[in-house]
């Protein structure tokens, strides 16, 4: 490794050309070193016989910051995120991810949830990748996972229960040796499955 090239002063997008020189221990250049290019077309595929260019090695970079914007639609009843029972819930409950990113470089999107304080590792829901990048992003996730209760005699959930769902997403970028972590957003839900006595004055 020659060295690592902080890419965080575009905050926009722009092209760069990098161009590397050779110097003599005392400071000369070396104006006839030749570089094997392989700089390509921009495909990502090695030229075959990379061509030989002299004196200097000029790299072309185009650096991205445009930001990722991403959400998870949630059916819930209201703001506070209570999602009511119904029969048919465990086939019908889902979220809606959507993800975007200008120039088309979402990566990959996870959705994970977790059961009220149980804590330990979140279980996934749902994980996307794009090998290309891919932009907009809308996608349903089903979530019929989340009410499964073996416990119980229907195998479902038989009372309320909070949930933490967590989105992340990734943008199509690399930052040194992988693809950019661009966030996550933590969304609370409720399933309300109770019959609630009437309120006696």
């Amino acid at each position: 490794m020659i060295g690592l090239w902080d890419t965080s002063f575009e905050t926009d997008e722009g092209s760069y050309v990098l161009r590397m020189d050779m110097f003599d221990a005392a400071g000369a250049p070396l104006g006839t070193i030749q570089y094997p290019d392989h700089g390509g077309n921009g495909s990502g595929i090695d030229p075959v016989v990379p061509p030989i260019v002299v004196g200097h090695l000029d790299t072309r970079v185009h650096v991205d910051n445009k930001p990722v914007e991403f959400w998870l639609g949630v059916p819930a009843a209201n703001a506070c995120g209570i999602i009511p029972w119904t029969p048919t819930l465990p086939a019908t409950l889902q979220f809606d991810v959507h993800a975007t990113q200008e120039n088309g470089r979402v990566h990959e999107w996870t959705l994970d949830y977790a059961k009220g304080t149980s804590g330990g590792t979140p279980t996934t829901l749902g994980d996307v990748a794009y090998s290309a990048g891919l932009s907009p992003v809308n996608a349903t996730v089903m979530g019929g996972v989340m009410l499964v209760d073996p416990s119980t005699p229907s195998g479902y959930l038989e009372s309320s229960c909070a949930f933490a769902l967590r989105l992340r997403t990734w943008a199509h970028i690399r930052g040194n040796w992988g693809f950019i972590w661009y966030g996550e957003k933590l969304y609370a839900i409720a399933v309300e499955r109770c019959v609630c006595p009437p309120i006696v004055a």
